[in-house]
């Protein structure tokens, strides 16, 4: 029998059943051949996912109707959201993700203002075989689509790693339309003993997105592209002190940066 255990409603780990709100939760099996986060949040209930355009397009969340900068997005516990409260979750890619977490309701009281219409918690796999565990896959379709995914997990004594790097490309069916994601995600930990657990978790992505624009006004596609390297990375101390005494020392960044271009010439050259 398994049991799935949340902390996005009570910020401590708890069992799904013993809470009384509605969240969901998925495990990696669910999303096995996934390659955005959008992809298994389309599986959750009252969650409405809303893409432009093609592979790379603006992508946003709206929980049970709620505005999509009104949801609190964390990775390994490190607040996503940009200011203003938006996310961009074409560009999350699901290397790594062990856990989505979904919690439909406002939970300002633990979140702050960000979580009026919900919270996503997603969760680094680790490490857990006593032998190194190297996986690779690889896979191509139309419109000069490719995706490659290496991981490397694993244990050795008190310690447990976990790395996934995965490369995404495709050049869609419009002019100037290419999109490239390429994500690392690393989970490493060290646990001397069984009441303590220190723990880092790191997560960057660089994509490069062309942008046609207004090609089906105006038949010309734009020359401009989009840039953007992103860097959530956390460090926390568990301490289990009693049955009923847990410390937590946490830190966490974010780091966005986005680069936007609109060249002057515009159009398809020969």
């Amino acid at each position: 029998l398994t049991e799935q255990v949340t902390v996005t409603a009570t910020g401590t780990p708890t069992p799904e059943a013993q809470v009384g709100v509605p969240v969901s939760v998925l495990t990696a099996d669910q999303y096995r051949y996934a390659t955005e986060v959008q992809d298994p949040l389309r599986l959750i209930p009252g969650a409405q996912v809303t893409q432009t355009g093609q592979v790379g397009g603006t992508t946003g969340l709206s929980i049970r109707g709620g505005n999509i900068n009104a949801n609190k997005v964390l990775v390994d516990g490190v607040p996503a959201d940009d200011i203003g409260g938006a996310v961009e979750f074409a560009n999350l890619d699901a290397v790594g993700i062990d856990k989505v977490e979904v919690l439909r309701e406002p939970n300002s009281a633990l979140y702050g203002s960000d979580a009026l219409a919900g919270v996503v918690s997603l969760t680094t796999a680790r490490g857990s075989t006593l032998l190194p565990l190297l996986t690779y896959s690889g896979d191509g379709g139309n419109f000069n689509t490719f995706r490659q995914v290496g991981t490397l997990s694993g244990t050795f004594r008190h310690f447990d790693y976990y790395s996934a790097y995965a490369r995404t490309d495709t050049r869609n069916n419009l002019p100037n339309d290419a999109f490239h994601n390429g994500t690392y995600a690393g989970n490493f930990g060290w646990t001397p003993n069984t009441a303590n657990d220190l723990r880092f978790t790191v997560r960057h992505l660089a994509v490069a997105a062309d942008q046609p624009n207004a090609i089906l006004l105006y038949g010309i596609p734009d020359a401009s592209n989009v840039r953007e390297h992103d860097n959530y990375y956390s460090a926390a101390w568990n301490n289990q002190t009693t049955e009923k005494w847990h410390n937590q020392i946490r830190y966490g960044g974010l780091r966005l940066n986005y680069n936007f271009t609109d060249f002057a010439a515009t159009g398809i050259y020969d």
